[in-house]
């Protein structure tokens, strides 16, 4: 029974500090399972001054937060059970006896999990920060996350025995000269590194290790001190009595609570105006904010559970119900502006037909000789997809402004076609085509610049900031994360400066019409997205689209009303949407989420496309003759396909490997989905692939396929300097809206050196 009730304790003090629990697995979860902390942990050994501060003061004020505010739970909670026993003395004494035993027996059983449980999360918030980087990329050898858990497991259970030996030791004085001299050797080799260009990683771990060192011996420290104090009698009375009281927080802890109201309200200052400034937010970076507003929301729910111990209600379930009930209305609509001109024209888009005769006779194509014509599909994978698409994309039209002049390689583009990441990459080098009269080759590098910087962090500051509050608190339904992430791009239009060419992310997509007048004047842009309600395709597109060419996809912009518009990063971030950190978008009753869901490449919509193009040479064919100019000019098009992939290399599907008989029963369906949900972009893309290999072979036509990948091949590694560091397998290059200065110079070296691209030049004008 005694084993029993050890138990159910135990889960009750679980329940009791749920929300520090929940903010560890919150950072837990993106650190490791969304790859999040791994390059924003590498950005702070590179070159960034007074960025390292931040992040150690983030680290305090998180660590510092969801100790202390577990701490006043924990003297709430004992408040109440004594009120209990001393309510005892109004009942008859045998009655009173039997209780008075019984609650202290409970008491009893659960004192140490109040008093050890904030210790424990303070101790967790350390070891978490030092397991993420012990698995960081940056170290030769990465602990595995297998590895990660066993070693959480076993530092935590160490660190509870350490507890009882370093309460004896605080006793003797030389426990607070190491506590002081400690801290001054953290806080000088602090400075010292925030002032060196750049730290290695194991210099971060040491310092954090240090820290956690210091924060072991602070909290016994305390103890030692408050018992101390608690001998010399009442403390002096000031304006904080009546809240310490009402908490039942001990008067003698007066200086730490203190401390715990000005470290809040500086944290709340800088947690609201990293909400609101976009260059404030990019300073702080992302894992700095991650702390800091885990700590806030952290100390949120631990008042919240103050305030359901004091009243012996849960508060924490009223707010659940009233964002329930307050949480009907739309929240994540399609942030939208008003028309140019009160019409956005999108009806008057031209069809395929339109589109493609025009693109023709803008070009002279003549029967000649062959012309190529060029299709440009990119895969998703947020920051580092869309940087790899618009540098290559750029990289090639530089290589041809100089090679070829007025025949540049963006004239012969016919369709950019992206997904997520991808989409934002082709639709940033879309947007630097409109105008026309850029000559010089600086289209690599203004991309680059463009989509380098740090697009997560004041979108995250959204996620954990209004969005947490909107189901309760109303706030504008165009102004969620989605919305923030659209601003980041669309106010970063400048940072290339004068030298470079601006991209008009924050003009209207009606502002890039596929034609004017009887003129082509930019290539087909299809941003792919999907509904979320019945997984359809979608096509965001300055075409017009025909559901017998593209087989029922939602032509997206037919649904915005005539007189609103979007931004093209609206349209191109409504095929990024991926959760949990960009809701699906709603236009109208429809919603729209990620296009990887159905077509992570775009090769679907590319298809369709030349598919259509063959069908239109067909019917001209019955129509008009084999002497028809149109049916002339499409049979001496070269159809040519550039795939711009971002992910590893498949390895060989005959591999597999059994699975235990639980996992079968339990994740099949989930294993299932998740491995349909990849494997429906290869298809996908192996059918375009047979499709121009029948078009070469079946209609006499010129189709070729060319693949362009970020990651290298196996032969390619083998020569590679970091397989000496990564044997195994080339590092993964990360999925995020921020990259570290490291993983960008990957890329740019990988741009480089990459042979398809050389081969693509080289085969231009063949």
């Amino acid at each position: 029974m005694r084993a029993l009730r050890f138990i159910s304790h135990l889960l009750r003090a679980i329940w009791l500090f749920f929300p520090g629990i929940l903010f560890l697995l919150l950072i837990f979860f993106i650190s490791w399972t969304l790859n999040q902390g791994k390059d924003v942990i590498i950005a702070f050994t590179e070159n960034r001054y007074g960025i390292r501060i931040i992040f150690f003061l983030a680290i305090g004020f998180w660590v510092y937060v969801s100790w202390y505010s577990s701490r006043i739970i924990s003297y709430t909670k004992k408040s109440k059970q004594i009120s209990n026993l001393e309510a005892g003395a109004h009942i008859s004494p045998e009655e009173a006896t039997k209780a008075y035993n019984e609650r202290n027996r409970l008491f009893e059983i659960s004192q140490p999990f109040l008093d050890e449980f904030p210790r424990i999360i303070g101790n967790t918030c350390f070891l978490l920060l030092e397991l993420a980087l012990l698995q960081s990329p940056a170290l030769s050898h990465p602990i595995p996350i297998m590895a990660a858990w066993i070693i959480l497991g076993v530092a935590s259970i160490g660190l509870l025995f350490l507890n009882g030996y370093l309460t004896k030791m605080a006793k003797h004085p030389f426990f607070r000269t190491l506590f002081y001299i400690l801290l001054f050797i953290w806080l000088a080799l602090t400075i010292i590194s925030n002032l060196v260009t750049h730290t290695h990683i194991l210099t971060l771990l040491g310092l954090l290790l240090l820290m956690h060192v210091v924060f072991l011996l602070y909290i016994h420290l305390r103890r030692f001190e408050m018992d101390k104090r608690a001998r010399q009698g009442p403390p002096e009375h000031s304006w904080l009595d009546p809240v310490m009281n009402y908490f039942c927080i001990p008067l003698k802890e007066k200086g730490y609570f203190c401390w715990l109201l000005f470290i809040g309200l500086a944290a709340l200052i800088f947690y609201v105006v990293a909400i609101n400034n976009l260059r404030f937010a990019r300073q702080m970076g992302p894992f700095p904010y991650l702390l800091l507003a885990s700590g806030m929301l952290l100390l949120f729910g631990n008042v919240v559970t103050a305030f359901s111990v004091r009243f012996r209600l849960s508060f924490h379930f009223i707010l659940i119900v009233l964002a329930l009930i307050f949480g009907l209305k739309e929240v994540h609509n399609v942030r939208t502006l008003a028309a140019p001109g009160h019409e956005n024209n999108y009806s008057q888009r031209p069809s395929l037909r339109t589109y493609l005769q025009a693109w023709l006779n803008t070009r002279n194509v003549s029967s000649d000789s062959t012309y190529d014509m060029y299709f440009v599909m990119a895969n998703g994978g947020a920051s580092r997809s869309a940087y790899w698409t618009a540098a290559v994309l750029g990289k090639i039209e530089d290589a041809s402004i100089i090679s070829h002049k007025e025949d540049r390689f963006s004239k012969h583009i016919f369709c950019l076609s992206g997904t997520s990441g991808g989409g934002v990459g082709v639709a940033t080098f879309f947007a630097l085509l409109r105008d026309q009269q850029q000559t010089a080759p600086k289209y690599t590098k203004s991309a680059m610049t463009y989509l380098k910087q740090d697009y997560f962090s004041y979108t995250f500051a959204r996620m954990l900031g209004p969005d947490f509050f909107q189901y309760i608190l109303r706030i504008s339904s165009q102004s969620d994360r989605a919305a923030a992430l659209e601003e980041s791009f669309e106010k970063s239009t400048g940072v290339a400066g004068d030298s470079l060419y601006t991209v008009p992310f924050d003009n209207a997509l009606s502002a890039f019409p596929a034609m004017k007048g009887n003129l082509t004047t930019m290539p087909i842009l299809c941003i792919n997205t999907t509904r979320m309600q019945d997984g359809n395709p979608g096509v965001v597109s300055n075409l017009r689209l025909d559901s017998n060419i593209f087989n029922n996809r939602v032509d997206v912009l037919s649904l915005l009303r005539h007189d609103s518009d979007i931004t093209i990063t609206a349209g191109a971030i409504l095929g990024a949407r991926f959760p949990y950190l960009s809701p699906a978008g709603r236009i109208k009753d429809q919603y729209f989420v990620d296009g990887g869901y159905f077509d992570n490449s775009g090769a679907g919509v590319i298809q369709e496309i030349i598919r259509g193009i063959t069908n239109i040479a067909d019917d001209d064919l019955r129509e008009n003759g084999a002497n028809s100019t149109l049916y002339k000019q499409i049979s001496k098009l070269n159809f040519k396909v550039l795939h711009i992939t971002n992910s590893p290399v498949i390895p060989d599907k005959n591999n597999f490997k059994s699975v235990a008989p639980i996992k079968n029963d339990l994740f099949a369906p989930v294993l299932t989905i998740i491995g349909a949900y990849d494997m429906q972009t290869t298809v996908n893309d192996i059918r375009l692939q047979h499709f121009l290999y029948d078009i070469n072979n079946y209609y006499h036509r010129k189709a070729s396929y060319t693949q362009i990948p970020l990651y290298k091949d196996s032969l390619e590694w083998q020569q590679d300097p970091l397989r000496v560091r990564f044997p195994d397998k080339e590092p993964s290059y990360t999925m995020n809206w921020f990259m570290s200065d490291t993983t960008i110079n990957r890329i740019n070296l990988r741009l480089a050196g990459n042979k398809m691209i050389d081969t693509v030049l080289a085969q231009m004008g063949r």
